[in-house]
């Protein structure tokens, strides 16, 4: 057993900057917009179980450096009245086996819910909420390094491109 990370990277742009009265330091005042997406998904040995949050997830596994882990990951953005942030990530999970991913980001893509459960497990969807909004939920594989900084192999792909 290995501790396997799943990460990911994102691009953001602005697509509507903030207003006058935002660069002036007025309260609730347009602090603009921004897009953004998934760009890679990596996946590597940990040296420790350690915690991850959001656009990070890792677990033991019985994996080796080479073998290819399938992610789940969903795209989002969030916000408020304010302004929006794309470019979010989260790693729901990650699988060795493919069909498995499948089902998981199923489930995942067509929660009603903040929290939902497969296979016995507990997941969580920030990108349910009142100004969340949900880009995509697509699965990558991705080969697994032998430590985070390693240069190879290539970042992970999505599925079907």
């Amino acid at each position: 057993m290995s501790q396997i990370c799943v990460t990911t990277e994102v691009e953001t742009w602005v697509e509507d900057g903030p207003d006058e009265d935002y660069r002036k330091g007025v309260p609730y005042s347009y602090r603009g917009k921004t897009g953004g997406r998934v760009s890679n998904v990596v996946a590597f040995v940990e040296g420790e179980a350690r915690p991850y949050y959001g656009d990070s997830h890792g677990k033991e596994l019985d994996a080796l450096p080479g073998d290819v882990v399938y992610a789940v990951v969903a795209d989002y953005s969030t916000g408020d009245t304010f302004g929006r942030e794309g470019g979010q990530a989260k790693v729901v999970d990650f699988f060795l086996d493919s069909d498995q991913a499948d089902r998981l980001r199923e489930v995942a893509a067509h929660t009603q819910d903040y929290q939902f459960e497969f296979e016995g497990e507990t997941y969580y969807a920030p990108w349910k909420g009142y100004f969340e909004h949900l880009n995509s939920v697509e699965i990558w594989a991705c080969t697994i390094r032998p430590d985070r900084w390693s240069e190879g192999p290539r970042p992970g792909y999505r599925r079907g491109h």
